[in-house]
């Protein structure tokens, strides 16, 4: 049994007192001071840096220029028409020959078990499909049968 008198009325905010429409949130508004005041602040830091402030020079070095990441490239082992195991093998041999690093191996192997699941998974639905199927036939001929 609903209770009519203070039940929620459409078009009708549940706190009329509330946040008016379009109120930006302090964070946003702080933010966007910031950005408006970035330049200056940018260029304050970098004369301070070239005056020679150590903490400047800090700054500027780890937060205005920071180190350009260097792109990895590796070889990767060759992984067609292999198993699940010599997969994990060849990854092993990749990993001790320091052609590979921990974090790439642990990247492959996360991708490979990832595969092996939905293979796994696959495999599974389409033994359950066929043994419908199989089931689907036999029910048609039993019914033929009668």
């Amino acid at each position: 049994m609903p209770i009519v008198s203070t039940s929620y009325k459409e078009g009708q905010s549940g706190n009329p007192a509330g946040k008016a429409p379009g109120t930006k949130n302090k964070m946003t508004e702080l933010r966007e001071h910031f950005m408006k005041s970035a330049p200056a602040i940018v260029t304050l830091v970098l004369e301070r840096a070239e005056a020679g402030d150590e903490d400047m020079i800090k700054l500027a070095l780890e937060r205005i220029m920071p180190k350009k990441r260097e792109e990895t490239y590796v070889k990767i082992p060759n992984f067609v028409g292999k198993n699940y195991a010599e997969k994990c093998k060849a990854l092993d041999e990749a990993l001790e020959s320091e052609l590979i690093s921990v974090e790439i191996c642990e990247k492959m192997c996360n991708i490979i078990n990832k595969r092996f699941e939905l293979e796994e998974i696959d495999r599974r639905l389409t033994l359950q499909d066929e043994r419908i199927a199989l089931q689907d036939i036999k029910l048609k001929q039993e019914r033929e049968n009668e």
